[in-house]
């Protein structure tokens, strides 16, 4: 079964009291375990599986776009374990050529070591032949994700989108990291977008918010053309789904340090965000998303 990761204090000792080819050892055989358990693989799972099994019609392919090493924390692996077909991309050579060796027993599951942007997304799925009404995507690159939703969405139509957004960042506030080729996540906080920039997504391409689990967005197709997601909807989605959750400060320790930006007034956030951001300011959008405020 996928089990939480350690508290990063914790994983960091651990990993400074070994050599680093046992601990590459370690997690292979994690990886391995998992893989041939029953899971769940991802924290996000039950959360996923009940929103995909709430629709009908569904085309049963998938695609995982930051696939990591299609175990632990994977949202795609258990509906490969259902039968479904699909396409992981994932950038990181190491961790594909173990996610390719793993998923040598799902032949219909394609395993791509690509790095995925929104100039080349569109020729990638059209070589890998996905179809354009898919039942799932996955998406989670930690930069300009909103771009790679926005290249795909022009063409494709996914009846269910699961998406990582920046939990620390709180409604109104519409943030989102520019596209930028030879940029990649720095494991600081600059990266993907927040959840307000997802009303954009919604209302452009005709999705309603299922919910927000803690940082995974998950939006449905709508099957009533013209239904608008609302401010409140994204601030409802937002407080349901991060800011009453009791053990957020737990699961996401690094957010700690700006969890004030939750209850400030929406300026006075901004203005701590524009601090914060300083030295990105050019690389991406960073403003207030509501005339009320």
């Amino acid at each position: 079964m996928y089990q939480f990761p350690l508290p990063a204090s914790a994983k960091s000792l651990a990993r400074a009291a070994m050599p680093s080819f046992i601990w590459r050892q370690l997690k292979e055989m994690q990886r391995n375990a998992a893989f041939n358990g029953a899971g769940p693989y991802s924290f996000d799972e039950s959360a996923i599986l009940q929103q995909i099994d709430a629709q009908s019609d569904l085309t049963h392919f998938f695609v995982d776009i930051g696939a990591q090493d299609g175990v632990l924390g994977s949202q795609t692996l258990a509906l490969a374990k259902r039968g479904w077909a699909g396409v992981c991309y994932e950038a990181d050579e190491q961790l594909c050529t173990g996610m390719q060796r793993r998923y040598l027993p799902l032949p219909d599951v394609m395993v791509r070591r690509e790095w995925i942007t929104p100039a080349n997304v569109l020729t990638l799925l059209q070589r890998d032949n996905v179809p354009t009404e898919l039942g799932f995507i996955s998406l989670d690159i930690d930069s300009y994700d909103l771009h790679v939703l926005n290249a795909i969405l022009d063409s494709y139509s996914p009846k269910v989108i699961c998406v990582e957004i920046n939990e620390m960042i709180p409604p109104p506030i519409y943030f989102s990291v520019n596209f930028n080729e030879s940029a990649g996540w720095m494991g600081d906080r600059f990266q993907g977008f927040s959840i307000q920039a997802a009303k954009d997504i919604c209302n452009r391409f005709g999705y309603s918010i299922g919910q927000l689990h803690y940082n995974n967005l998950l939006l449905y197709k709508s099957a009533r053309p013209g239904t608008s997601v609302t401010d409140d909807d994204i601030c409802e989605a937002f407080t349901r789904g991060y800011i009453e959750r009791a053990d957020r400060d737990q699961l996401f320790p690094w957010n700690k340090p700006y969890s004030h930006l939750l209850s400030l007034p929406a300026p006075k956030a901004l203005s701590e965000l524009q601090s914060l951001f300083s030295d990105n300011l050019d690389h991406c959008v960073l403003r207030l998303d509501r005339e009320d405020v």
